[in-house]
C-alpha cells in the first residue's frame, strides 16, 4: 500500500527554505584593492588616486571601518564627508581609524596621498585594514588587509661642511675657543658635491652644555648639484670653561644623513681682543693645551649621543 507523500514534500520545502535563509546569512568579508608596490622621491607626496578601494556585501547604510597605518611618513584621505574618527583625523597621519559607510571610505580613499618623512630613505610600509562589523551577515564580523610597499627613491647628492676654510667630516669634533658671555657667530659653509640635489629636512641643535646656541639663517630645502649655501649660528657660553653642542644636518645624502657635528672647547673671558670663532681641527701645535682641556665636554657629548 502506497503511503501518502505530502507530509514527505512538506518536509523537503521546509528543509530548502531553512537552508536558504541559512545561506542568506551568511557574512563575506570585504575586499581591498590596491597596489602591492609604489615608488616616490625623498620628502614627495605620492597620490594613489583611485588605485585603492573596497568591495563588500554590506547594505549602502551599514557601517565600516577602516584602519591605515604607516611607519615612516603620513597618509591623508581625500576628505572627511561622512566619517567618524576614533584616531587621528584623515590628514598626515601616521594611525588612523574611522567609521563610515562603503561609499563613503571609498569617496575618502580616492584621494589617498603618503608622504614620507623628512629625512626617511629606503622603504615604508602602509598597512590597510578594513572590519565590516558584521554588515552582510548574521554570523559575524568580518576582516581584511594589505600591505602596500613604498620605495623612497633618494637622489643622489653629496653633503660636504666646510667652517673657516675647513672641511669638516661628518661625526668629527671641532674645537673651538669662545669668549665668555658673548655671542660668537659660526658661518657654515654647506656644498652639495653630488650630481643631484641635496634635500635638506633641517638642522637642529642638541645636547648643548654651557652654552646657548641659535640657528639664525637656516639651509634651504634644497641644494642644487655643485652649489652651496649658508647655516649661520650663534652661540654664547654661560660661564668660563668647557662647553659643547652637537649641530644635526637631516639631508638626502646616503651615508652621511643626518651630517653630525661636535663642537666644543673653552669658554674665556675676553682679553684685549677675543679670538674669532674659527675652526682649529685640533691640529695646529699652539692648540694642544685646549685638546686637554676640551677632553671633558667631547666625552659630554659622546655620552649625550
Amino acid at each position: 500500500m502506497d503511503r501518502p507523500r505530502f507530509p514527505v514534500c512538506l518536509l523537503l520545502v521546509a528543509c530548502l527554505l531553512g537552508a536558504g535563509s541559512l545561506l542568506a546569512q551568511v557574512n563575506t568579508a570585504p575586499q581591498i584593492s590596491a597596489p602591492a608596490s609604489a615608488q616616490t622621491g625623498w620628502a614627495t607626496p605620492y597620490a594613489f588616486g583611485s588605485a585603492v578601494s573596497i568591495t563588500d556585501d554590506a547594505a549602502p547604510s551599514d557601517t565600516l571601518k577602516l584602519t591605515i597605518e604607516v611607519q615612516k611618513g603620513v597618509v591623508s584621505l581625500g576628505g572627511s564627508s561622512g566619517l567618524n574618527f576614533t584616531v587621528g583625523d584623515g590628514q598626515d597621519d601616521t594611525l588612523l581609524t574611522c567609521t563610515g559607510t562603503l561609499a563613503s571610505i571609498n569617496t575618502a580613499l580616492a584621494g589617498l596621498a603618503y608622504t614620507p618623512a623628512g629625512g626617511v630613505t629606503g622603504t615604508d610600509v602602509i598597512w590597510i585594514g578594513v572590519d565590516d562589523l558584521g554588515s552582510g551577515g548574521t554570523d559575524g564580523a568580518r576582516q581584511n588587509s594589505v600591505y602596500v610597499q613604498v620605495s623612497i627613491i633618494t637622489p643622489d647628492g653629496e653633503i660636504q661642511l666646510e667652517h673657516a676654510g675647513f672641511v669638516l667630516p661628518d661625526d668629527s669634533v671641532e674645537l673651538i675657543q669662545l669668549a665668555v658671555a658673548r655671542v660668537n657667530v659660526f658661518i657654515f659653509k654647506v656644498h652639495n658635491l653630488g650630481p643631484e640635489g641635496l634635500h635638506i629636512a633641517g638642522s637642529s641643535i642638541r645636547n648643548t652644555y654651557n652654552c646657548a646656541v641659535a640657528v639664525t639663517t637656516h639651509l634651504p630645502p634644497m641644494i642644487d648639484a655643485g652649489a652651496h649655501e649658508f647655516l649661520i649660528l650663534e652661540v654664547t657660553p654661560a660661564t668660563a670653561g668647557a662647553f659643547a653642542f652637537e649641530l644635526a644636518i637631516v639631508n638626502s645624502d646616503h651615508d652621511e644623513n643626518p651630517f653630525d657635528l661636535y663642537v666644543t672647547g673653552q669658554a674665556v673671558h675676553p682679553g684685549p681682543a677675543p679670538e674669532a670663532a674659527g675652526c682649529s681641527s685640533g691640529e695646529q701645535s699652539g692648540w694642544w693645551w685646549l685638546v686637554l682641556l676640551a677632553i671633558p665636554a667631547v666625552m659630554w657629548l659622546r655620552r649625550a649621543a
